[in-house]
């Protein structure tokens, strides 16, 4: 960017000085410094760049005296004043009036423009035909705005003709975002009152394009005009607007990013990026800025750091060395670090370093083995879990087929017994009773045991289709009231709807129903209620079933479905169970694209609440006796799932 404004200055027709005060021990000004001159600057003093770079004005000023007189006052005003001021002087040994207008940048400094009004001053005819041929714009308005005279080269820029502006208030072409600022100025110009030189607005052109103009005013209160020269700064503007925007955007490209960035010019950091700092562990700029690299290097090696430098520094291309290196943080630490160095090409002496913390690095890469070693971790669980349900399935498989040959042998000797074939007492009875509920539970299990295996492994199947879900709550309900009304409770089945179609498999929704409500009487004592209700609205249907038995402890609640889960043993005690029931339940539930709650207060009941959406398949619906047909709760189905309470009859 300095090399763009550079090469702008150095075009400039006007001469330009960027100078320094120099003050003595008193502080008073004696004399200044030129740091920066233009190629004007030179041709207007007839002199060469090496006599005036860092030399004082008395030194430059040689032959000059009648022109430089009180020059210094005027600049050590202009260097505090904090706004600019002008003053016009004629130079005898070049015979030219010039008009210098000077301000402050920064403090103790200067900049100085030298625009040489000789014809001005000499010759109005001179003036005018340099009015009249200047690339630059002038022109004349009255204290009211109106545009009395202009330059030609106002019809070249805006497409105007003289004849169309002459006459017209100044208002009537600028920009409308431009229009406040600019009464501003004018006003403050008409009145005396100080502005800035090279006020800039916006003109609109024939075209509807508007051109950005720098303005230079001289009001001159007896004649009641305002004399302006204007300068179109379109592209400069344009330029001016690219670089501030490429600026801001490599500003914040440096400071996001997420490496160290420092620019050191002659071995001390001229900038450091926030990722610098906290690598460096400063606590901010001023601990690393105007600091020598060689701070943050072990001093073994400082050598081979300058070598490597003043290598780059030293290279044609702008290819840069990279490499790992140790740098001392702020606290003393030694860090290891991956180091970029790359030379800026429009700085002589300066050096970009990109720093990487290979601690990063190094973490990643112990993060990558620490993941491996779980991973391979994670796979052997996964292993031994396969195994383990392997193992249960097989074994629950293995528990069946006894199971069923002790069932079936029972059923035969009830079958004897109830046509009088074979005679035994009541006791006998009994005990054929206790053996064949202990089955149930036996059987209970171990389905519940296969099931949870196949489910966890993917293989369990559902025979889906359309039913009608009231009906088969409904004949589930009823298929057990005679035994909960047995047991001394009271039941009830309530539905606001006759009949829903949704796709299902009785056998998993029997299975569902059958389990809470075995669990409702299980933890119901004899005078309680147990109450299956239906609710259908438009999107789901949900089915309560509710008690009034010991209820859920609140801690327990959102665990209940958890696998193996069961309630403390001392409010359970006279039921026991798997703790795979709920957990199964709830499975069978999400395999049908449902969802089950609990709400329980101890000491009050408990009601379980399941909700099922209306999702149909594509097959056709399956008529009332199809559905009958399909689903039958048979007495065996009801002896298993309540195999932990029920007790049937010896007939």
């Amino acid at each position: 960017m300095e090399n763009k404004y550079r090469l702008i200055l150095e075009n400039l027709m006007d001469g330009f000085a960027y100078c320094k005060m120099i003050i003595d021990n008193y502080g008073r000004p004696v004399d200044y410094v030129f740091l920066e001159v233009n190629q004007a600057f030179l041709e207007l003093f007839n002199l060469r760049t090496k006599l005036v770079i860092n030399q004082a004005s008395e030194d430059v000023y040689v032959g000059l005296d009648s022109g430089t007189a009180g020059l210094l006052i005027f600049f050590s005003e202009a260097a505090k004043a904090g706004r600019s001021i002008k003053i016009e002087k004629y130079f005898k040994a070049i015979g030219k009036w010039l008009l210098i207008t000077a301000f402050s940048i920064e403090e103790g400094c200067f900049v100085a423009t030298y625009k040489d009004i000789t014809y001005y001053k000499n010759s109005e005819e001179e003036h005018w035909k340099f009015f009249q041929l200047a690339n630059d714009m002038f022109g004349i308005l009255n204290l009211q705005g109106l545009f009395v005279e202009l330059s030609p080269s106002w019809e070249k820029l805006l497409g105007y003709s003289r004849d169309e502006m002459l006459n017209k208030h100044f208002s009537e072409f600028l920009h409308p975002d431009d229009l406040d600022k600019t009464f501003k100025a004018f006003n403050a110009k008409v009145v005396g009152e100080p502005i800035a030189d090279n006020f800039r607005n916006r003109y609109r052109a024939r075209d509807g394009s508007y051109k950005w103009l720098s303005w230079n005013c001289y009001v001159i209160p007896e004649e009641g005009l305002i004399y302006a020269t204007i300068r179109d700064i379109t592209s400069i503007k344009f330029y001016e607007d690219r670089l501030i925007q490429s600026e801001e955007r490599y500003r914040a490209l440096v400071e996001a990013s997420p490496f160290g960035i420092v620019v050191v010019e002659d071995y001390h950091i001229q900038f450091a990026n926030e990722a610098a700092l906290k690598l460096s562990e400063a606590s901010s700029a001023v601990d690393m800025v105007n600091k020598s690299i060689f701070d943050f290097i072990p001093k073994d090696l400082h050598r081979l750091v300058k070598r490597r430098l003043k290598h780059i520094l030293n290279k044609k291309d702008n290819t840069g060395l990279s490499g790992e290196l140790s740098l001392i943080t702020k606290v003393g630490l030694y860090s290891d670090f991956e180091v970029t160095c790359l030379r800026i090409p429009s700085e002589k002496n300066a050096i970009m370093i990109i720093i990487k913390d290979l601690s990063i690095r190094k973490h990643a890469e112990e993060l990558r083995l620490y993941l491996e070693e779980k991973n391979k971790s994670l796979d052997k669980v996964m292993e031994y879990d396969r195994l383990k349900t392997d193992f249960f399935s097989n074994i629950s498989h293995e528990f069946k087929t006894p199971l069923n040959v002790i069932l079936g042998t029972l059923q035969l000797l009830n079958l004897y017994l109830q046509q009088d074939t074979i005679q035994v007492d009541l006791n006998l009875k009994k005990k054929f009773s206790m053996m064949r509920q202990n089955c149930y539970r036996l059987l209970r299990l171990v389905n519940n045991v296969i099931d949870i295996t196949r489910i966890d492994s993917g293989y369990y199947e559902m025979q889906l289709a359309n039913y009608d879900i009231v009906a088969i709550i409904k004949a589930i309900s009823y298929s057990v009231k005679e035994y909960i009304e047995g047991k001394g409770i009271i039941f009830d089945f309530q539905t606001n709807a006759s009949s829903r179609i949704i796709a299902c498999d009785p056998d998993k929704v029997e299975r569902i129903f059958l389990n809470l409500i075995s669990n409702a009487i299980k933890f119901t004592r004899p005078g309680g209620k147990i109450e299956v209700a239906i609710v259908a609205d438009n999107n789901k249907i949900k089915v309560s079933v509710k008690d009034t038995g010991i209820g859920i402890p609140k801690d327990k609640q959102d665990t209940i479905f958890n696998r193996f889960i069961q309630l403390d043993k001392s409010l359970t005690k006279s039921y026991e169970g798997s703790g795979i029931g709920l957990s199964l339940v709830e499975s069978l539930v999400r395999m049908h694209n449902g969802k089950i709650s609990v709400i329980s207060q101890e000491g009050v009941g408990s009601e379980f609440i399941v909700e099922l959406p209306y999702v149909t398949i594509n097959e056709e619906i399956m008529s009332v006796g199809e559905a009958a047909a399909a689903f039958d709760c048979p007495v065996e189905s009801i002896n298993i799932e309540f195999s932990d309470i029920y007790i049937p009859s010896s007939r």
